[in-house]
């Protein structure tokens, strides 16, 4: 019974980190959307957001799917007992 489960963890983790990178890439790439710069005429200059922003703010992202995922399993924790 223990290597099924091993694997469905496994799996389960390897699925959350995909959702997470997917989430992180959604993220940037809207902020990119919103922050671009752009001149008098118009043009699309570039992004204002800089490589450095762009890792905290995935980062961020990170954290707050892990402190959820802590907050979940608390709560079906105390549910249990």
């Amino acid at each position: 019974g223990g290597g099924v489960g091993g694997c469905v963890v496994a799996a389960s983790s390897a699925s959350k980190k995909r959702k997470r990178v997917k989430g992180g890439e959604a993220i940037t790439s809207l902020l990119d959307e919103c922050v671009a710069t752009t001149t008098v005429e118009g043009a699309e200059v570039g992004s204002a957001l800089k490589p450095y922003m762009r890792d905290r703010l995935a980062s961020g992202y990170e954290l707050s799917i892990e402190a959820n995922a802590a907050y979940v399993s608390r709560d079906y924790r105390l549910a249990t007992d």
